[in-house]
């Protein structure tokens, strides 16, 4: 056997040696960058220039690309980005990005799909346009788009839908393929969950679904706390959990739903304000009673400066608020504070007496004096009606009821 390879050596050297010289042209052929590919403008400019010139290189290192698939996956890679550098079309992208989420490089593959599933904005003699790069992707190439991404991020991105939507693919089948695609595990009774299928809904959706029972139910649900004895004495008025916008994404949840059961929501559906849902406990089976609280603060007052007003709301099986009421209060001059036990109820009201005349905006001040001016009892009735049982000539309406809700507090 080393005889004939040896053999066949000598053959080559020596008909290599009585050969006519072989001249090689080196021709050099322009391509787009690894890093241009992804550019829209790149690319748009490359076409538009050089059009198919190229296509027969390209096509041949579609072949090798398709020779190294199962055998060398960086090759492969490489070679379908070699392809698209000297000839980019919509098939070449799907190509790669087929290849990509194939080989779970969902990253990489959702940034091979997103150059045919996302309209961009490209530069042209006449000005910049947004529009596709090539034509509008079919529901198999959004579809691969779409979970590429979500694979990637483990989060479901609504402006994807949205998009989509836009550009007539059919998002219910869109949904349908997610939820049957045994990539994905997903806790079908989990607030994730819930927020994700909300993003599939056009606007008409949600709008039906806002204020349906089953927000309804969630609102409820989301309070853990169920005592229907407790106490928010002097401290205990100027308490608030503010939340944090470190982690915030702009998404809709169902929480976001929340406030359109609020009393100070109904009344002004374009306010907005900051709340904590507290209390949540039974009248009886037909009634449900709700403590929440609203601040309508300046921003980093101190504490004694916060305004912040508790309201009980009772709530009917038809979800609508039965009858509600202030129950305890921090704002300015005003102090009330509350003791509740089952269906009953006690608030102190108080006077608040400043160094100097009071201005919410002016944190150089202090409380010098706390006098207490009222006491009234109060009862929730079986339907849930409110009703004030004080005895004596001082039966009135507490005043902490007409605390305004500032307009531009944040949500």
């Amino acid at each position: 056997m080393k005889n004939f390879i040896y053999t066949i050596a000598l053959l080559s050297i020596f008909l290599m040696s009585c050969s006519k010289e072989v001249e090689t042209e080196v021709i050099e052929v322009p391509s787009l960058r690894a890093s241009e590919i992804f550019n829209e403008d790149s690319v748009f400019s490359y076409i538009n220039k050089y059009k198919d010139n190229y296509s027969e290189i390209s096509n041949s290192f579609y072949a090798k690309a398709e020779s190294m698939r199962d055998v060398n996956e960086k090759k492969a890679i490489h070679y379908y980005m070699r392809a698209i550098s000297l000839y980019p079309t919509a098939d070449a992208y799907r190509r790669l990005g087929m290849y990509l989420l194939e080989r779970e490089q969902y990253h990489e593959a959702s940034e091979a799909l997103g150059m045919l599933c996302q309209k961009k904005y490209i530069s042209t003699p006449a000005g910049s346009i947004n529009d596709f790069i090539f034509e509008a992707p079919d529901e198999e190439v959004f579809y691969s788009y779409f979970i590429s991404s979500y694979l990637d991020n483990k989060f479901l991105n609504e402006y994807i839908i949205y998009e989509g939507r836009e550009n007539g693919i059919n998002i219910d089948n869109i949904k349908d393929r997610f939820l049957k695609d045994t990539r994905v595990t997903l806790d079908h009774n989990s607030h994730d969950f819930k927020d994700m299928m909300l993003a599939f809904m056009n606007d008409d959706e949600i709008e039906a679904f806002k204020n349906s029972d089953e927000v309804f139910n969630d609102f409820i649900s989301s309070i853990k706390d169920s005592a229907d004895v407790f106490d928010i004495d002097e401290k205990g008025v100027r308490k608030f959990s503010y939340s944090s916008d470190e982690n915030y994404e702009e998404r809709v949840h169902f929480s976001s739903f929340y406030s359109l059961f609020l009393k100070e929501k109904i009344e002004q559906p374009d306010s907005w304000f900051d709340f904590n849902l507290l209390k949540t406990f039974k009248i009886n089976d037909s009634v449900r009673a709700v403590l929440y609280s609203i601040d309508t603060s300046e921003l980093a007052c101190p504490k004694d400066m916060r305004h912040i007003s508790f309201r009980l709301a009772t709530y009917g099986k038809d979800r609508q608020i039965i009858d509600s009421k202030i129950v305890a209060v921090q704002s300015g001059e005003m102090l009330k504070t509350l003791k509740y036990e089952k269906d009953k109820f006690n608030i102190k009201e108080f006077k608040r007496s400043w160094r100097k005349a009071y201005d919410k905006s002016d944190f150089d001040n202090e409380v010098i004096k706390t006098e207490m001016i009222s006491e009234s009892q109060f009862k929730v009735r079986s339907d849930g009606k409110i009703e004030n049982f004080t005895s004596g000539p001082d039966n009135r309406t507490p005043v902490a009821e007409q605390v305004p809700v500032a307009a531009d507090s944040a949500i």
